[in-house]
């Protein structure tokens, strides 16, 4: 829109397109469903287990067989192990937490 004052719309970055940037974040979406169901899943862990307690058997193993898109090494993050654009993406947000809060809280 040469000479015209009307804002562009920019389309969507897509979840591909958003692999290894470094703003890349999980989607509340994600959070909310498909990281409490995979912890869940597995025994001694819940909605009261703190990060810290999840971060092995959750978060680590996520991405230990996927190929990092930054280092091209064996050993990705969660975030960029997770596939789909309702499940992570540019992020427009950022949310702090320590190791010592419960999974549940952070999801509430």
């Amino acid at each position: 829109f040469k000479g015209s004052n009307r804002a562009q719309r920019v389309p969507p970055i897509s979840y591909a397109m958003s692999v290894g940037d470094e703003k890349r974040g999980v989607s509340v979406h994600h959070f909310c469903n498909g990281f409490l169901h995979a912890i869940s899943k597995l025994p001694g862990l819940s909605r009261e287990s703190k990060v810290y307690e999840v971060e092995e058997k959750v978060i680590r193993a996520q991405g230990a067989n996927k190929i990092c898109p930054q280092t091209h090494k064996l050993g990705s993050s969660y975030v960029d192990a997770i596939e789909g654009d309702d499940e992570a993406g540019l992020a427009s947000y950022m949310l702090s937490y320590t190791w010592g809060y419960k999974v549940g809280d952070i999801a509430d």
